[in-house]
């Protein structure tokens, strides 16, 4: 939006950083690279590598539906030898689409 406000009309970087709320150094930025041919999307922050196979605890969750957290970091402690933390394995079975909500009985 930014940019396409600066090639459509002809102003400075400084009026335009204010229309917009953001620093001069953005805009001279994201011109440079619009121009350059390159992405204006932010980069990919790296992270660090999930130590649950996701595939593993699909399995897992289909043969032990009612099992505990702790029952099931220690199923992956014995069929992997790594440990993790509860909120470790929380957020793998979030990223599986597992929630807290245990069946109905």
């Amino acid at each position: 939006m930014v940019l396409a406000y600066l090639e459509g009309r002809s102003g400075t970087y400084a009026k335009t950083a204010q229309l917009f709320r953001v620093g001069e150094a953005s805009v001279s930025r994201w011109l440079h690279k619009k121009r350059a041919g390159e992405s204006l999307m932010p980069p990919k922050r790296p992270g660090r590598k999930r130590k649950v196979d996701l595939e593993w605890l699909r399995q897992h969750v289909a043969a032990n539906e009612d099992a505990r957290l702790v029952d099931r970091i220690a199923a992956w402690r014995a069929q992997s030898g790594d440990r993790v933390s509860i909120g470790a394995m929380w957020n793998a079975l979030r990223a599986i689409g597992i929630t807290h909500k245990k069946r109905l009985r």
